[in-house]
C-alpha cells in the first residue's frame, strides 16, 4: 500500500467514526447507550469502548511503540 493509499483509508475512517459521533450517538438516552444487547459487545457504549482500544492499539503498532492493554468494558 502506498502513502496516498493510506492517508485516503485514514481520513474515511476517522470521517466516518466522526460522523457515527455526531449523527448517532447524541440521539441516544443513556439507558439507550448502556443498554444490553445480544450482539458483538453487548452495548453501544461496550462497542465504542472496544473500537477505541483496537483503534489505540492498532495505531501503537503502526507507530512501532508500545501496545496498551486492551481497554475493559
Amino acid at each position: 500500500m502506498n502513502a496516498d493509499a493510506f492517508r485516503h483509508f485514514y481520513e474515511y475512517h476517522f470521517a466516518e467514526n466522526r460522523k457515527i459521533w455526531d449523527t448517532y450517538i447524541p440521539l441516544l438516552s443513556k439507558v439507550q447507550f448502556t443498554q444490553n444487547v445480544d450482539y458483538s459487545h453487548g452495548s453501544v457504549r461496550n462497542q465504542i469502548v472496544h473500537m477505541i482500544s483496537a483503534e489505540d492499539e492498532w495505531f501503537s503498532e503502526l507507530r512501532g511503540i508500545a501496545i496498551p492493554n486492551h481497554l475493559t468494558q
